[in-house]
């Protein structure tokens, strides 16, 4: 039972470090300007937990398609449950991005609370369309039996992931003021 607890803290710690350069780090002039737990916030305690399910996810995936028996039924439940949490940090993420950073906000058709330009949401909407929808295939090939199946959808909830960070252009974008 150990190394569950050593897996997650491994797979945590790092991503809090990531988390913490997404938010953003504090320069003054050429220097680091923040303290030595900056990287500890509600953020990057959201982002790690992601991604620890996200991570999960993929390995449950990964023994539907590689294992049977009962395996194979072990890891279709840890991926039907995986998968809920994975929806539920990503839409956290994604929400708490939205409201702590105005310019990502802006370049998602936000302003505030309020919807300011319809159509730039629309054209990025196709971004949390495909997590949704490899959430979907998850839980669908699941049921089904389908070997592959869980795979291929938590590799798309990675990809929506992905593209989400590139449409914010993160390393601009995320940067504290």
């Amino acid at each position: 039972r150990d190394y569950k607890v050593t897996g997650v803290q491994t797979c945590a710690l790092p991503i809090l470090v990531l988390g913490g350069f997404i938010q953003g780090v504090r320069v003054e002039g050429e220097r680091f300007a923040g303290g030595p737990f900056d990287w500890l916030t509600p953020y990057t305690l959201l982002v790690a937990c992601g991604l620890v399910a996200g991570y999960g996810l993929l390995g449950a995936a990964w023994l539907v398609s590689k294992t049977e028996n009962e395996l194979q039924g072990d890891a279709c439940t840890w991926a039907k449950g995986l998968s809920g949490a994975a929806a539920f940090f990503l839409a956290a993420v994604s929400a708490y991005t939205l409201v702590q950073h105005p310019r990502v906000a802006e370049r998602w058709g936000w302003e505030g609370f309020q919807l300011t330009d319809p159509g730039q949401f629309v054209s990025l909407l196709a971004i949390p369309a495909l997590g949704a929808f490899g959430l979907f295939v998850v839980q669908l090939a699941v049921r089904k039996g389908w070997r592959s199946g869980p795979f291929l959808g938590a590799v798309l909830v990675f990809l929506s992931g992905y593209l989400g960070l590139r449409s914010e252009e993160h390393t601009s974008e995320l940067q504290s003021p």
